[in-house]
């Protein structure tokens, strides 16, 4: 069950011990714009040693009839493209998702008067809690192939799947799996990624950082807390609008004079106390 905080720095205080970087809202603040981090996640898990350039976290694309606001996006210097997708839910990378995510990439990144093969490489990474392509391996790289003779179709276009649900493998893609999902720093497995952590969840300045970033969430317990209102309203009001009819119904048998007390009250719910009450309202 989804706890409704008092405010930002009550969830902070609460969940700092357990926050790892597969919270949407905690990997942005530790990952945006920091490049040192998202080259590290890049390089284990490509396993190349590439130089991010820039890097930008829940950065939008707008397309004519849907947009997409991509995770982690990051370039490196020889001009690839990387869109990181943190997924908590299978149902959130699906590989039509992936599709979609790499052609919103290309329409953004070919200018009118570019050739189509000047379009950068690039590289959709869905790291999921769960395992979406059901195969149990750490990491499933998709790449487009012809048929028949399977060589590769040199299209530029990767696709890839890190499971987070995957046993160590030893590889260095398994250290990220590691990392996102450990909520203590000194046990982290990637320097970059644990010197980050251990700054906003150790130190008055990290923390005074993370309360900050965290201040859209209070309007979020706002709008929360007048939704529980406004419902507590609807309710109280339902409930007088019945007591109301209930005492009413019971004024009417009064006035006919056929029932006593104790039947009416049974007949309408309400109390004998409550009945009595109304009877001699009337009689006054």
């Amino acid at each position: 069950m989804r706890k409704d905080y008092v405010d930002r720095d009550e969830f902070i205080r609460e969940n700092k011990n357990t926050l790892t970087l597969m919270d949407d809202r905690f990997m942005a603040l530790c990952l945006n714009e920091n490049i040192p981090c998202v080259q590290a996640i890049i390089n284990h898990i490509i396993d190349k040693d590439l130089t991010v350039t820039e890097t930008h976290t829940h950065k939008e694309f707008k397309g004519q009839h849907r947009s997409i606001t991509i995770d982690i996006y990051a370039q490196d210097s020889e001009g690839k493209i990387y869109d990181i997708e943190i997924q908590n839910l299978s149902t959130g990378a699906s590989p039509k998702r992936a599709r979609f995510h790499a052609a919103m990439m290309d329409s953004h990144h070919l200018d009118e008067n570019h050739k189509f093969d000047d379009l950068p490489e690039t590289y959709i990474i869905f790291i999921t809690l769960e395992d979406v392509l059901k195969h149990n391996r750490v990491m499933y790289e998709i790449d487009r192939f012809i048929r028949g003779i399977n060589e590769p179709f040199d299209d530029g276009l990767h696709i890839i799947y890190v499971n987070c649900e995957a046993k160590d493998d030893g590889s260095e893609a398994w250290k990220v799996i590691h990392d996102l999902t450990c909520p203590e720093p000194k046990e982290m497995l990637i320097s970059e990624l644990s010197k980050r952590m251990k700054f906003f969840k150790s130190t008055k300045k990290g923390m005074k950082e993370m309360n900050d970033w965290f201040a859209p969430y209070e309007k979020i317990v706002e709008e929360r807390a007048e939704k529980r209102g406004e419902k507590r309203g609807e309710e109280r009001g339902k409930l007088l609008g019945e007591q109301h009819a209930k005492e009413n119904f019971a004024v009417r048998l009064l006035k006919l004079g056929k029932m006593t007390i104790e039947e009416i009250a049974e007949a309408t719910e309400l109390a004998i106390a409550e009945v009595t009450r109304i009877a001699q309202t009337i009689k006054a």
